[in-house]
């Protein structure tokens, strides 16, 4: 489960993505990740949004290998 966010702020752009993988047989939390877009420049909310995505996507994937 998790959450995905950007915002505005005077000119500047971030985006955040949130995730917690949970074993559903047994409600036990595997794994929290909480990593901002890392980008020095974006062109929207949208691709500050997804750049964090793809790091929460990558560290996820090397946490369940």
């Amino acid at each position: 489960m998790g959450k995905v966010t950007s915002h505005r702020t005077d000119g500047m752009l971030n985006g955040f993505s949130t995730v917690r993988v949970i074993d559903v047989a047994t409600g036990q939390i595997l794994a929290n990740f909480h990593r901002p877009s890392g980008l020095m420049v974006a062109n929207s909310e949208h691709q500050a949004a997804m750049a964090a995505v793809k790091r929460t996507a990558q560290d996820v994937a090397g946490a369940l290998d």
